[in-house]
């Protein structure tokens, strides 16, 4: 825990820097190792370690290896480790940087076209596995063709109506 702790305070101090124009230390801050850096950014997102395996779809005793630092993560499982905790790559791999991912003009256009409850049915989304995605997709596509043929029949009925109504 205090390792944690201590992680903690080099972020915001990592944090401070970025945005603060004058150097605040000169001294060389230690590296804390990937498996804080993994672990912080899960608590950050308010995650528990589970919930996180699920989200970013990586198997749970993988990221338990990674935390615990048994073993390396695969640069892939690092890409969606930072994609869906909203942490830059750059300071996941190396410490360096701001915690959160920088905003593009593209990214920052997408989000606010994005009501809150597109959001959360995104966040949703990708919380499930593959199987059910397509599961979504499906019966999201049925429900489509449904209210696109109910509106064929209300038309066809509304032609019929003023046809018989004008004859």
């Amino acid at each position: 825990m205090h390792a944690l702790a201590l992680a903690k305070y080099r972020v915001v101090l990592s944090n401070i820097k970025a945005t603060c124009p004058i150097e605040i230390m000169s001294r060389k801050e230690p590296q804390m190792g990937i498996e804080n850096r993994i672990r912080l950014a899960i608590e950050l997102s308010n995650l528990s370690l589970k919930d996180a395996a699920m989200l970013c779809e990586i198997p749970y005793s993988s990221l338990q290896n990674w935390v615990s630092g048994a073993r390396d993560p695969r640069s892939d499982a690092l890409i969606s480790l930072a994609s869906h905790l909203g942490v830059s790559i750059d300071w996941l791999l190396t410490g360096q940087g701001p915690i959160r991912r920088t905003h593009t003009p593209e990214s920052a256009v997408l989000e606010s076209r994005l009501s809150p409850a597109e959001d959360s049915l995104i966040t949703l989304f990708r919380s499930v596995n593959e199987d059910d995605r397509l599961h979504i997709k499906n019966i999201i596509l049925e429900r489509k063709r449904f209210r696109e043929l109910e509106q064929r029949i209300h038309d066809i009925d509304r032609l019929l109506s003023n046809h018989i109504t004008s004859n």
